[in-house]
Formats: C-alpha cells, sequence, structure tokens
C-alpha cells in the first residue's frame, strides 16, 4: 500500500535534510568520493525548489490553465436520471454508450450508479441508477410542451456495446422516489495546475453531486494527494530492462502527486483542497481563473487599459454579448438568459466569453413578493351603443328588460312600416329629455340597414321613434358597445365581497290611491333621479324622474301615478359576488351538421379538441372553424361551420371539447375566477372592434344565452343585469401582479451576473450591481411575464473604439462638416438678390428662374432647366410630320393612328349576355368605368418666332427666312426638365 507523505517523509525516509536557508544551489560530484543516496534525491529538491520559485509568481495555486472549466450539468442544464431495476455484470461499459428506448429516445449514460454501493460522493444508493444525457428524441412529442422528452417508467432499454446485446428495464414510479428526473453531475477536462510545489497534469474527471436533485447547493474542488510508491504498489518499478521485470532489482521509490474531484463537504481532513465552484441552487460561480501572468505586472496593465479605455465590448464576428430570453423548457415559471459569445474588456482585463451556458431566472410570479394590493379602486361601465329616441313618442319598452327579451326596429314610426331588424334593450335612461336605449344583439334583416330605421318597440303602444342625429339615424357609440370594463393592471383576484355597484333592473307594483310601493327584496334603492316609471294603465306614459316619497331604503314610495299597474326601471347598490369558471374536460357530444355547421349545448368552450366521422372514424377537426361562444355583450353556445370547399362528413360528427361551467354571481375577473387554470393560460378575447382583452384583466359582467343559443329564456340562461352607461364600479380590494427590472452584468472576474430588481408598480433598476462590473443588459419583465414577447430589453452601449475606427468618425465628421458649410453657403446664396451677374467673385443663380438672365440681350442664348437647376446651350429642333400613303405601302395597314402589319381577326369569345354586379358595401356609391379614345393621337401645330432679324453681327445671324416651317427659339428658352 502507497505511503501517504507527511512533513518529515522526505528526511526520515530518504534522508533528505534540504533547508532553503542552507543555500545549496547545487550538488558538486568529483573524483573519489562516494556518491550518497541522499545527493541524488536532494539534486531533485534543488531544481524543484527553484521551479516552485518561479510559478508560485506565475501562478495561483490550485489555478487552472490550458483548459477549459468544463460542464455543470444541474439547473441549467440538468442532466438525467434513470432507475433501472437490475444492472447486469460488467455494466461499467455501458459509461459513454448510447441506450434507447422502445420510441427511439436516445441518450449516452454519463455514470453508472448500484445498488447499496457506498461512495464518498453518493453515499449510500438504494437504487440501480443511471445518469444519462438525451441526445435524440426521435421526432417524439411530449403533451406538455414544457417538459422535454425523456426516456418513461416502464420503459425497456436497449444498447448494443462490442457485439453484445443489453436490455434494461426502467423501474415504475415509487411514492418515495420517480423512475425518471434530473440530477447533478459535474465534468471537468483535463488541465494544468500548480499544487504541491510542482507544475501537474490532472486527467479528465466527472462527479455526482447529487443523482436525483438538479439543485445542487456546494463547493466543489480537487484534494490533493501525495503518497509514495514503491515496488510493493506497483511492479513495474522493478528494473525493466528484460521482457519481463526483474524482480531481484528493485528501483527507486516515487513521489505520486494526484487531485481528485470532490464536494468540499467529503474533503479528507488534513490535505489541501482547491475550490474550483460554488454552486447554488444549481447554478455555478467559478472560484479559481487560471493565472497564467505576472500579477504585479499584469495589474499595472490592466489599470492602463482602463484608464485609456474604460469598459467595452469587442466588436467582433463571433458576437458581442448578445441577451437571447426564453422560457426554460422544462419549467414555465423560469426564463433563461442566453448570453452570446463575445468579447469584453473589464477594468482593463479582457475576457473571451464563448459556449456560455444559460442563466436561470425566476419570472415575477411569487404571491407574496411580486403582488401589491390596491384599495379602493373605481372603474367605469361604458357601454354605449344606443337608440336617441323622441321623449315625447317613447312608450313602454320597460316590459322587456329585465329579460332581454327582442323588440323589433321598425321602417316607420310607432312600429309602422317594415320589421327591417330587432334588437334587445339592457338599458333605458333619459338624457335632456329624450331617451337613450341601449341596445345590443342587434340583427339587420336581408339588406336593410341602420339608416332606414325609424322605431324600436314591441307594438304601437310601447315604442320609441329614433331620433336622427346631423339627418342620420343610427346607433350612437357603437365603439363602445361590450362588457368588459379594464381593470387597473394584470389582476391576481378581486377580493370577493369588496365589489359594489348601483345595477338597473325593472320593479314591478300596482298604484293605488295614485302612489305604488316597491322593493327590491334587500339592496338599497340608489339613483332616483334616474329612474323611470311606465304607467301601464294610462298607453303606457313614462315619467322620468318620477315623484319619491321621502328617501328610499329597501323600498321605495312613488306618488302623482294613475291609479293601475306600473313599472319601475331603476338602481339598486349591491355588494358584487365574484363567479368562477370551472373547467370541464373531455367533453363529447354526437351532433349532425345543418347547413354546414354544429351547434353545441354548452356555453364558453376553452379548447376544441377534435371532430370525428361518426361513420368513418376519421378526424375531421382541421375541415372546421370554431366559435368558442364568446360575443362582446353575452356567451352563447359554441359552433363549428365547414370551411369552403371542405367535404361534409359521412354521417353525424363526434366532437370532443373543454369548456367552462359558471357558478352564480354577478361578475367574473382576475386569476380567481379561473381557478383551474395557471394564470398565463386564461385565456384571451378578441373583441367586434380588434381590440384583444385577456379575460382576467377585465371585469365581465356579459349574461349567457340558453342552451339552443337562441334566447335567455331557456335552460341555462343567466341574466346579469348592469350599471348605468358611465356609472363607476367601486372596488375595495384588489391584488396585482407587479413588473420588475433586471440587469445582466460582467463582473471584476469575467463571470456574467444576473441582478434581479424588486417588484413594484413602477419598478427600478435593482440594487447591488457592483460599480466594477460592466452592465450588459437591461430587462423590463411584465407583470407575472406570460411569453418571451413580454418583456422590454435593451443593451447598454458599451461600444469600443480603436484607433482605426476614430480615424473613420474623423473623416465622415470632416465630411459633415464640408456639406454642412456648402450647404448654409448655398442656402444663404439662394436667399440673397444679386442684381449683378458676379459679387465678390462667386456666382449666385441656382439656374432655376430668370431672374438673373438677360434675356433681351441678343446676343443671350441659353436654357435653365428649371428641374435640375442646369444652364444649358440653346438648341434647335424641327417637327417632321408623317403621311400614310396606301398606295406606295405594301404589307401594312393602318389602324387609327398607328400602322400595323396585316393581320386578320378571330371572335375568340363570344359574350352576348349583359352583366351586372351586386356591391357588397351598400353603402358605396354607383360608380362606372369604361374606356375611349382620341383621335387623332397627335396634334401637329406650328408656332412662329421671329429671330433676331435686325441685329448683324459675328454672333448672331437670321438663321432662317420668314414663312420657314422651323420652330427656334432664342434667349428665355427654359425647360421643365
Amino acid at each position: 500500500m502507497a505511503t501517504t507523505v507527511n512533513e518529515n517523509t522526505f528526511l526520515g525516509s530518504y534522508n533528505d535534510d534540504y533547508r532553503d536557508s542552507d543555500h545549496y544551489h547545487r550538488i558538486l560530484f568529483n573524483n573519489g568520493r562516494a556518491l550518497q543516496a541522499r545527493e541524488l534525491t536532494q539534486s531533485q529538491t534543488i531544481i524543484q525548489k527553484e521551479i516552485e520559485r518561479i510559478a508560485k509568481f506565475i501562478f495561483t495555486p490550485g489555478g487552472l490553465f490550458n483548459t477549459s472549466y468544463g460542464t455543470s450539468n444541474s439547473a441549467n442544464d440538468p442532466i438525467g436520471f434513470v432507475r433501472v431495476s437490475t444492472l447486469p455484470v460488467g455494466y461499467d461499459v455501458f459509461v459513454g454508450e448510447t441506450f434507447s428506448n422502445q420510441n427511439g429516445v436516445k441518450a449516452i449514460i454519463k455514470a453508472v450508479i448500484p445498488s447499496t454501493s457506498v461512495n464518498s460522493s453518493v453515499g449510500t444508493d438504494v437504487y440501480n441508477t443511471l445518469l444519462v444525457k438525451y441526445i435524440d428524441a426521435n421526432s417524439t412529442t411530449s403533451e406538455d410542451t414544457t417538459v422535454s422528452v425523456k426516456f418513461n417508467p416502464a420503459d425497456t432499454l436497449t444498447a448494443t456495446i462490442r457485439s453484445t446485446s443489453y436490455e434494461l428495464s426502467v423501474s415504475t414510479d415509487e411514492q418515495v422516489q420517480d423512475a425518471i428526473g434530473n440530477a447533478s453531475f459535474l465534468e471537468v477536462p483535463e488541465f494544468n495546475t500548480f499544487a504541491a510545489g510542482h507544475i501537474l497534469f490532472v486527467e479528465k474527471q466527472s462527479l455526482v453531486l447529487d443523482k436525483f436533485n438538479p439543485q445542487f447547493n456546494g463547493t466543489v474542488g480537487f484534494e490533493v494527494t501525495q503518497e509514495i510508491y514503491n515496488t510493493s504498489d506497483n511492479v513495474a518499478l522493478y528494473d525493466n530492462s528484460g521482457a519481463t521485470p526483474n524482480l531481484t532489482s528493485p528501483g527507486a521509490d516515487r513521489l505520486r502527486i494526484t487531485l481528485t474531484l470532490k464536494k468540499e463537504a467529503d474533503k479528507t481532513a488534513g490535505k489541501t483542497f482547491y475550490p474550483l465552484m460554488k454552486l447554488n441552487q444549481g447554478y455555478v460561480t467559478n472560484v479559481q481563473t487560471a493565472d497564467n501572468v505576472l500579477s504585479t505586472l499584469g495589474g499595472i496593465i490592466y489599470n492602463r487599459a482602463n484608464d485609456t479605455n474604460g469598459n467595452f465590448i469587442v466588436d467582433e464576428r463571433l458576437g458581442s454579448l448578445d441577451l437571447t430570453i426564453s422560457t426554460k423548457p422544462d419549467s414555465s415559471d423560469y426564463l433563461w438568459y442566453q448570453v452570446s459569445d463575445g468579447t469584453a474588456f473589464v477594468n482593463g482585463k479582457r475576457y473571451d466569453k464563448q459556449n456560455l451556458a444559460p442563466i436561470k431566472v425566476a419570472k415575477p410570479r411569487n404571491l407574496v413578493d411580486d403582488i401589491t394590493t390596491k384599495n379602493n379602486e373605481f372603474i367605469s361601465a361604458r357601454y354605449g351603443n344606443y337608440f336617441l329616441t323622441d321623449g315625447a313618442n317613447t312608450k313602454g319598452l320597460l316590459d322587456v328588460i329585465n329579460g332581454y327579451d327582442s323588440v323589433g326596429i321598425y321602417s316607420g314610426t310607432a312600429t309602422s312600416g317594415s320589421s327591417i331588424g330587432r334588437a334587445r334593450i339592457r338599458n333605458i335612461d333619459e338624457f335632456d329629455n329624450d331617451f337613450r336605449l341601449h341596445v345590443f344583439d342587434v340583427e339587420m334583416y336581408g339588406s336593410n340597414s341602420l339608416r332606414n330605421a325609424r322605431s324600436v318597440g314591441t307594438s304601437a303602444n310601447s315604442y320609441g321613434n329614433i331620433v336622427a342625429i346631423n339627418s342620420n339615424y343610427d346607433i350612437i357609440d357603437k365603439l363602445e358597445n361590450n362588457l368588459l370594463f379594464p381593470l387597473p393592471g394584470r389582476i391576481n383576484t378581486v377580493k370577493d365581497g369588496s365589489v359594489t355597484l348601483n345595477i338597473g333592473k325593472v320593479y314591478t307594483a300596482t298604484a293605488s290611491n295614485n302612489s305604488a310601493t316597491f322593493s327590491t327584496g334587500g339592496n338599497t334603492f340608489a339613483d332616483q333621479e334616474q329612474w323611470i316609471v311606465e304607467e301601464v294603465a294610462n298607453n303606457n306614459n313614462l315619467i322620468s324622474p318620477p315623484t319619491v316619497s321621502g328617501t328610499p331604503t329597501s323600498s321605495a314610495t312613488i306618488t302623482g301615478l294613475t291609479n293601475g299597474s306600473v313599472r319601475l326601471f331603476g338602481y339598486e347598490r349591491k355588494t358584487a359576488v365574484r363567479k368562477t369558471k370551472t373547467l370541464v374536460v373531455d367533453r363529447t357530444q354526437t351532433l349532425a351538421l345543418s347547413g354546414g355547421k354544429f351547434t353545441l349545448s354548452h356555453h364558453d368552450i376553452y379548447k376544441f379538441k377534435s371532430v370525428v366521422d361518426s361513420t368513418t372514424s376519421e378526424d375531421i377537426t382541421h375541415r372546421f372553424i370554431f366559435d368558442n361562444g364568446q360575443r362582446d355583450n353575452f356567451y352563447t353556445v359554441g359552433s363549428g361551420k365547414l370551411k369552403g370547399g371542405a367535404a361534409a362528413p359521412s354521417g353525424n360528427v363526434v366532437v370532443t371539447f373543454d369548456s367552462f361551467d359558471h357558478t352564480t354571481g354577478d361578475y367574473f375577473a382576475g386569476g380567481a375566477s379561473y381557478p383551474d387554470l395557471e394564470y398565463d393560460k386564461i385565456p384571451y378575447y378578441n373583441t367586434e372592434t380588434g381590440a384583444t382583452v385577456r379575460l382576467s384583466d377585465v371585469m365581465d359582467l356579459r349574461s349567457v344565452k340558453d342552451n339552443t343559443g337562441d334566447d335567455f329564456a331557456g335552460t341555462g340562461a343567466v341574466i346579469q343585469y348592469v350599471p348605468r352607461n358611465t356609472d363607476t364600479i367601486d372596488i375595495g380590494e384588489v391584488s396585482i401582479w407587479e413588473p420588475r427590472v433586471d440587469i445582466v452584468a460582467i463582473n471584476n472576474n469575467g463571470n456574467l451576473e444576473v441582478h434581479t430588481g424588486v417588484t413594484s408598480l413602477s419598478p427600478s433598476d435593482p440594487e447591488g450591481v457592483p460599480s466594477s462590473s460592466m452592465r450588459l443588459h437591461r430587462i423590463m419583465l411584465a407583470p407575472y411575464h406570460l411569453n418571451e414577447r413580454d418583456l422590454m430589453q435593451s443593451k447598454y452601449d458599451n461600444r469600443g473604439y480603436k484607433m482605426s475606427d476614430i480615424r473613420k468618425i474623423e473623416r465622415r465628421v470632416e465630411n459633415v462638416e464640408e456639406l454642412t458649410s456648402l450647404s448654409l453657403a448655398e442656402i444663404e446664396l439662394e436667399r440673397t438678390v444679386i442684381p449683378d451677374r458676379v459679387k465678390q467673385g462667386m456666382t449666385g443663380d441656382t439656374f432655376t428662374n430668370n431672374i438673373q438672365s438677360k434675356v433681351t440681350d441678343n446676343d443671350y442664348k441659353a436654357a435653365i432647366r428649371k428641374k435640375s437647376g442646369v444652364l444649358a446651350p440653346m438648341r434647335y429642333w424641327r417637327d417632321i410630320g408623317l403621311k400614310y400613303d396606301s398606295a406606295a405601302s405594301s404589307g401594312v395597314a393602318l389602324h387609327g393612328s398607328t400602322i400595323w402589319p396585316n393581320f386578320t381577326e378571330t371572335v375568340m369569345v363570344n359574350q352576348d349576355k349583359a352583366t351586372g354586379y351586386q356591391s357588397v358595401n351598400r353603402f358605396e356609391l354607383v360608380k362606372f368605368i369604361g374606356s375611349g379614345f382620341v383621335e387623332p393621337a397627335v396634334d401637329t401645330y406650328e408656332m412662329r418666332r421671329e429671330v433676331d432679324v435686325n441685329h448683324v453681327g459675328e454672333h448672331n445671324e437670321s438663321l432662317t427666312s420668314q414663312g420657314d416651317t422651323v420652330v427656334l427659339s432664342q434667349g428665355n428658352q427654359n425647360e421643365e426638365a
């Protein structure tokens, strides 16, 4: 067994009494002197000590060089564990080999840990465990897109290794430990280091940190072991000059120094331990760096570089430390911050960053830290969409509000004329002696439009005549037509019992002695100045506001009424109850198509999963367009319609879907109304105006139609009464998700860091970013962070400039200065009126007009091209007329004003039927589009101009005689081009 080295080993066993204080640096051998064994040993010691002194000056003990740090398969990129039932003999050959399951999923075996084995890294194990690195999913997909494809419990794993076939059975999940999962595993490549006074070579090593947990906490490093080996420990130390070791000739002993990868918690007492990296929840921080520079000189160089250039990123083709953010594949609650390759100078030190592992960052989804509570919030209930009706010609109508019954839309007043559409009234209020009838579920018949509407009602005794606005008959405030009222932020929950609102509904009573008493049944009446009373016995006359006796409570007495049946449209103050949606999955209905459409008997469809032809069992989901039943103002049943051109099924269809069941109450709001869904899975809704709203972030007051989808009176119908338009809904307490700011930086040691801020409605940059670090990226994560686009990302400007870059910038600046000076001079000259041709040696003519041209001078022969600002010589041109002579022409013919080769004409398509068109937009005016031609295509004319008849000189002569058909120009011969 090898002897462990201690402080007395070399002196006691090998008589090596070397001391630095003796100052011996050479051992000098001479003739006639006996050779001592200690002298040979001490010769090595002297040489080694001098190397050690140099190494201490250059290297940090335990620092790695001539290598990379290695790979930690933990939180960022966990390695998988697989429990198997049994292991065959010779399982050591599995390491580095590829196994696959019956689905073709493949993985490389990184470590094999048999059951009941004991070692310092893993401890006592009761499971046969493989640590694997998945390399191929074989196009296998997972139903959960956030989970990567892996082996499964009870799988059969196979491999052929060196012509031997192996088969392993994956265990099934147990209560104590799952059959598959993630582990922590570390691999370090071979490297050189300085330790124990020697420059050492260390082989590639790996270590199981935690075989069942990817979030290992602790420090990992290398433990130094020094041992003396002799012939009893290794037969290779005998004389090896022959074919076999000479056992009669033992060789000298050897000093063996090894470094073993270990967790700090497992290190041996008394031995030197060099930490390599620290892991916190599986995330790595490097401890040792490869220190291969003279520290003092390096510090001087670093400081000089930092003083000259500061911190900057080198702009290289390999990358510039850009940031890509994505959701962690196996957990939707975490993000991966992936920084690309690049080179950075931080405080004068150069760091080349390559193959960086992504950094795991938690999304702002903590129910304690990432939520704030706001009190006494107010939202406005705006839903518009009303007909303005004449106060003197509006009667009845209150009887249709409570049941959301349909009323007709007529082309004549007082429901006369034709019925051109229908609508439902949800609220009525008096406005400047007229009435606003707030309607929804409007349907126009045939080609009729709202501009043809003149009245709304059910009969000649219950109607409202529509008032024209700017001569137009239409619905007013149509863009506000929905019952989804925005809440202040991304809402986790609205505290139940904290919402109060005034709802409008119709109450009935019988008036006697000219008064009637109405009751809410518990709630307190409110907004009595907005009440409207209908005297049924008085020809459905409407009174607004009525005379109320005393202060209304849960009952109210109105006086001055005609005896008989009366109705009151009033408001009551109510504490609203929050409703929830229960998700029911895998519902099925077998339905027949009518007009290419099927209609379910369920509302609020969350997901259509499949449509199967019941006759052929063929999945025909792709042939349909689906409707989940949501509308701006109500819920109706879901349906599906065949796409255009799609083949109809052979028989009925079997529809499988998930849908919500609604509890009783008044409103949906916040994540608490969707208890079966994660917050980021709560659906969106697209309104008819094109707006997209997230249903958790609005107060949803929509009613529900019955199970037929036709009305609000049958089974399944729910009528939700609403506040008055523009009224306020009071929210006593609401919890809101908050945003957060993160900073990605590179620290003074070259390590990437993510500094997460504190969530707040107005978040600021995180504190604690060291001033010595260089900030790379700033990320504003939206509340809860729903997806990769739900953030704002900016990169700090850390550009570095070389002298060549500065020279380029200087040249560009000089060019800009020159162009700017010339442009300013040109602008100034353009504004200056110069009476003479030349002023101070510089021309001032832009050649865009004749302001400086002496066109009256007979010697002026020039042309100005206005658009291009060019002065050009005067040009002369002549128009030559052409005439077609049929007698002298052959093989051609004149058609219109052009000459064509002779040809024959044949009718290709004979269309002798008149055609017309149907306008899609009924408001579009009729237009007629045609074609025509002008004959002749060219009109030739002559312009005569006298050209310098009187002047005689060497510069100008008479160019033509009067009467010639040459068109000449002299002087102001300007061109537009």
